[in-house]
């Protein structure tokens, strides 16, 4: 699993793993906000669409007009 492997490298990481369906623009409103009080310095997003930038300011009614 990448959390152990990165865990074995830095142990003092605080890695949160969420997943949800993104094609439901409801979930990707409730994911944004379940994670706003988290300070995060790296996103991964693989789940074949992408926005460049910074999560905090991306802009979800752009992201919904693409399909999530």
């Amino acid at each position: 699993m990448l959390k152990k492997e990165i865990l074995e490298e830095c142990p003092d990481l605080d890695i949160v793993i969420r997943s949800t369906d993104l094609s439901v623009p409801e979930n990707a409103y409730q994911f944004y906000e379940g994670l706003k009080d988290y300070g995060i310095e790296t996103w991964v997003n693989n789940a074949g669409f992408g926005n460049y930038g910074s999560v905090a300011e991306q802009d979800l009614k752009k992201l919904g007009q693409c399909g999530i």
